[in-house]
């Protein structure tokens, strides 16, 4: 097979278009954040990293878990049916999002003063008006990659994510020169979400599905949306996990700030620092989440058609292996390169004990991520909710308990522990739940050994390699890491020495082996 026939087969899997178009979307996501953070200072930047978990979350809830569900639910039907499914997805999700839309906008002030700081209203209601239309852009995506199309998907992360920095950009720009108070500031560039997904709505508007349409009957669309509900919510559940927690440290990190002694401005600028690592663990987390999601829909299909010898649950917990190992890796690098990762996207090193703190919550972060549609596919629907609470629930309460005390480095310690217990009961439940599939006998020791103790025993010892070498590196750079310029071309050159040294290990420990990358095809 030639190199062109092997791209074109490769470039055909949904996993690829998600993953690099999610890799494309998130680091165009983190650079906008740099201008935004270097230029309008870190009490803008508090304040947008205050409102957009809210958003993020409020957009979950209204997406409804509809996408993933319908990706898997499409997978699975006949030609004759996917447009209704499609319609029924689409007004599911235009009830939900009417709904989060009319809470966020008149819920804003009520949210403003549980933080404790007003700025954040006209933020807030903004992106209400966003709301109204990205849960009908996820359900689009999810449709398309049901059809095992996921470059049109793909495609439109892409479109949406480049008229958002763009037209950030120009409001920001704008708001410079105009001399805008931080809260204008913030609520304008929030309007490139708005705009970012008005125009892909538009584009899948344009490229309408042609797919042979079935009669439709009150009851079919009744039964249909019963069916999707009772897929989706688990899934809805699973995906606010972590963006709740980001709302729990949004309404309580800045009042407990407050509380303390520290005025408002500073509150927001010690929030601003808090949150500094939050694009580089979403890039991570969202890379492997989209890897996971990608692959899910070709291994239902697969599974309901006997092809590939009933490897459903040997896929689902090698996926989890493989989100376990990068995530160490990724919470490694983070805390090694943490000095100059500030000082060349921030311009300083302010609260580097926090962003330490929180690289190690990479591991769980990612995780957590990862689980949702994995749990999704062994046919787990009711554990998510209370992954839900005790994320969190304890969040909250050690939030209340160490913030106080510790400040922002306490919140971080507390991002550590909320993150982990719930991304272990994850974990846990996949194990137990999984061996039915494979009609494997239960032997939990065996489990844990193979996908537990095994690969952490190997990540350690990558990351005791990464570690040496990244020393080495630094002791051997040709001149002082001085400006801005020099700190970036230290962190690339970082980190393709440190992810390939650590692959190798991973490779040559067998944590993971050639033969299981390619069952996972």
């Amino acid at each position: 097979m030639s190199i062109k026939r092997k791209w074109l087969k490769l470039t055909s899997y949904g996993a690829l278009w998600l993953t690099a178009a999610t890799l494309l979307t998130k680091l165009i996501g983190v650079l906008q954040k740099i201008p935004l953070q270097n230029l309008a200072g870190d009490s803008v930047f508090g304040i947008y990293n205050i409102v957009y978990p809210i958003y993020q979350m409020m957009m979950a809830l209204g997406i409804a878990g509809i996408p993933t569900a319908l990706a898997s639910y499409i997978a699975m039907q006949p030609p004759l049916e996917r447009e209704r499914t499609l319609r029924v997805g689409l007004t599911i999700s235009s009830a939900a999002s009417l709904i989060m839309a009319v809470i966020g906008f008149a819920a804003a002030p009520w949210l403003g003063s549980l933080i404790g700081h007003k700025e954040v209203v006209s933020s807030l209601r903004v992106l209400a008006l966003a709301l109204l239309i990205t849960p009908l852009i996820a359900v689009y995506r999810g449709y398309y990659q049901g059809l095992d199309d996921a470059k049109t998907s793909s495609l439109s992360q892409l479109l949406e994510q480049l008229i958002r920095v763009a037209c950030m950009v120009l409001l920001l720009w704008l708001g410079l020169k105009l001399d805008w108070s931080d809260a204008t500031m913030s609520a304008a560039v929030m309007w490139g979400s708005v705009i970012g997904a008005l125009a892909t709505l538009l584009w899948f508007w344009q490229r309408k599905p042609k797919q042979p349409k079935q009669e439709d009957t009150s009851t079919s669309w009744i039964k249909e949306g019963a069916v999707l509900l009772k897929l989706a919510l688990p899934t809805a559940l699973a995906a606010i996990v972590v963006p709740m927690v980001a709302v729990v440290d949004a309404l309580t990190i800045p009042r407990l700030l407050a509380d303390s002694g520290v005025q408002g401005t500073e509150a927001m600028a010690q929030f601003g620092q808090y949150s500094r690592i939050q694009p580089l663990i979403q890039l991570v987390s969202m890379l492997l989440a989209a890897l996971a999601a990608g692959f899910l829909p070709r291994w239902v299909k697969q599974e309901r058609d006997g092809i590939a010898g009933h490897w459903l649950g040997t896929r689902l917990l090698l996926m989890h292996r493989i989100a376990l190992l990068i995530s160490f890796g990724a919470a490694a690098g983070l805390y090694i390169l943490s000095e100059p990762i500030n000082i060349a996207l921030y311009k300083d090193a302010a609260g580097i004990a926090t962003f330490r703190l929180l690289a190690i919550s990479t591991a769980a972060s990612c995780v957590l991520a990862v689980q949702a549609p994995l749990l999704q596919g062994a046919g787990i629907t009711r554990l998510s909710i209370w992954l839900v609470i005790i994320a969190a629930g304890s969040k909250a309460l050690l939030n209340g308990w160490l913030v106080p005390i510790h400040g922002i480095e306490g919140a971080a310690l507390a991002a550590n522990l909320s993150l982990l217990v719930p991304a272990v009961i994850g974990g846990w439940a996949l194990y137990r739940t999984v061996q039915p599939i494979n009609g494997v006998p239960y032997n939990m020791l065996t489990i844990v050994n193979r996908e537990l103790a095994r690969p952490l025993l190997a990540a350690s010892l990558g990351m005791l390699i990464m570690l040496a070498a990244l020393r080495l590196l630094k002791q051997l750079w040709p001149q002082e890491l001085e400006t801005r310029l020099d700190m970036t071309a230290y962190i690339l050159v970082a980190v393709v020495i440190g992810a390939s040294l650590y692959g190798l290990a991973m490779l040559l420990s067998r944590a993971i082996t050639a033969e299981e990358l390619r069952r996972l095809g």
